[in-house]
């Protein structure tokens, strides 16, 4: 792709094996699923963060269905940003599309929701292909994940910070901070080819496109399979009190998107207005 060696440059992005970089940027553009993997503090979302902009630009696909608000600054106008709050989302098509989940485990890892998981990870391992669409999504642990999932896992991203200089993570932030260093390795394992390949890159420009204080409210479970099989099996009465509860967890899940999305604006903002003044 033309493109690629101009954002090579604005990420100062290197590779750590003998592999050409644009051999490695291809990987990642051509597989449908894709896991940062890693424990608390790694980096995970701030990566997938990066990694969304990154494929984004290189694919020239910018829609996005997110669980947590994205914004990314000056090149915000590009893109076309959409909440992920329930389950339901993934009956209908998204055509070019990347969907970032962040803590995946977490709502794949429910009863309510593994009760017809199978067929909704069918339906990614199928429609992605067909709609050009593809996912992120962050974990902590991979042994934790819906084994139908893992199944159609086809890359997973290690990040690991390079430079160390405290034990106390709020001097190391700071440190970083003043140093402008968040320079990352990208430990990126190809399941489908059974290969490992490795990146370096600085995640420090990609601070502000996500609020490190947001907290994603658990996917709602609403899909229509889960459903018509509720339906079969209770009541009217419990039914009616489970739509309803549907209703009222769709209502905060958007409420806390809105709102974390409007604090990222507003930083970011504020962060355009202080680089015109400067």
């Amino acid at each position: 792709m033309l493109i690629y060696q101009q954002w090579i440059e604005f990420w100062g992005i290197r590779e750590n094996n003998n592999m050409e970089l644009n051999e490695i940027l291809d990987i990642l553009c051509s597989r449908k699923v894709i896991v940062i993997a890693g424990e608390y503090g790694r980096g995970k979302t701030l990566s997938g963060a990066a990694l969304i902009f990154l494929l984004s630009n290189l694919n020239e696909s910018y829609k996005i269905l997110s669980n947590i608000p994205l914004h990314f600054g000056k090149f915000q106008e590009l893109y076309n940003i959409e909440s992920l709050n329930d389950s339901k989302t993934f009956d209908n098509d998204h055509k070019k599309t990347i969907i970032f989940h962040d803590e995946l485990q977490r709502d794949y890892n429910t009863r309510e929701f593994q009760t017809s998981s199978a067929k909704i990870v069918s339906k990614f391992a199928v429609d992605f292909r067909k709609d050009d669409s593809l996912l992120v999504g962050t974990i902590q642990f991979m042994d934790r994940i819906d084994n139908s999932l893992n199944e159609i896992i086809q890359i997973i991203i290690i990040p690991t910070m390079i430079n160390h200089y405290s034990n106390n993570e709020k001097i190391d932030l700071a440190e970083r901070l003043e140093r402008k260093d968040f320079l990352t390795n990208w430990k990126i394992i190809d399941k489908k080819y059974d290969d490992v390949h490795e990146l370096e890159i600085n995640l420090y420009p990609f601070l502000n496109f996500y609020d490190t204080k947001f907290k994603p409210f658990p996917l709602v479970i609403n899909h229509e399979e889960f459903l018509e099989k509720a339906e079969k099996n209770l009541s009217k009465t419990k039914f009616e009190n489970l739509q309803n509860n549907i209703e009222r967890k769709l209502i905060g899940n958007r409420n806390n998107w809105n709102n974390g999305l409007l604090e990222l604006v507003k930083r970011n903002v504020y962060i355009q207005e202080k680089q015109l003044v400067s």
